[in-house]
């Protein structure tokens, strides 16, 4: 099997012929550090039943309804320096100002990892799907159990990440997220393109690696749809 064979890919051939919620310390979250013109997403972390708003003067952000998903917000600067983030939660009657500073560098931070597979990035990514979308309700294939279709995704996942031994190969785990994701994504696999190419991008830089380490990420992601 070619190993250029990804989960964008797939996604694409599925074109043309799928947490449990936790009381959160309200925050803004995403990079603390970028470059100039280097856009950076950033979401709400609330607790269950709150709602959230980023500052809609702040001229450095996109919050638009239209293209930008309820709860985020794209951050983008072309003048280094410190840059202060504003948002308000509400929990019942309840009133809290979250802020987050970014520092814009004049050049990329070379620590940052924006193309590994980790928790961060993975929930940054998930930010270019709709919440409607990541929360409909369906019914897993693989267990007949009700969940959220970003759970069922992140099951499939973490389910093939822990059956590497047995898989036994990289090409076979890749074989197996295809044929499974097949019923979990269903008529939504256009709805996850932008993420799936987010995650093949950054799965190919694994695949000439250790394959623990292409198990590790796989499991990373699985228990990060789960739990987000």
């Amino acid at each position: 099997m070619n190993k250029k064979f990804g989960l964008s890919v797939f996604l694409s051939l599925l074109l043309l012929c799928a947490c449990f919620a936790e009381d959160k310390t309200p925050s803004i979250t995403g990079p603390d550090e970028v470059a100039i013109n280097q856009p950076a997403w950033l979401s709400l972390e609330l607790q269950d039943g709150a709602i959230g708003k980023f500052d809609d003067k702040n001229k450095n952000l996109d919050i638009d309804p239209t293209h930008i998903v309820n709860g985020a917000a794209l951050f983008f600067a072309s003048t280094p320096g410190e840059y202060r983030i504003i948002a308000v939660s509400v929990a019942e009657t309840n009133i809290s100002f979250l802020e987050k500073f970014i520092s814009v560098k004049a050049n990329v931070p070379p620590d940052v990892p924006n193309e590994q597979i980790t928790k961060d990035n993975v929930k940054q990514w998930l930010l270019v799907v709709k919440e409607e979308v990541r929360n409909e309700k369906i019914t897993n294939p693989l267990n007949q159990t009700e969940m959220t279709r970003q759970q069922a995704i992140g099951q499939t996942f973490l389910n093939i990440g822990k059956a590497s031994e047995a898989i036994g190969s990289i090409d076979g785990l890749e074989l197996m997220l295809s044929t499974a994701l097949t019923p979990t994504l269903g008529d939504s696999a256009s709805e996850w393109k932008s993420f799936a190419d987010k995650i093949d991008l950054a799965l190919s830089s694994l695949k000439d690696g250790p394959m623990e380490e292409y198990v590790k990420a796989y499991i990373i992601i699985g228990e990060t749809l789960i739990n987000e």
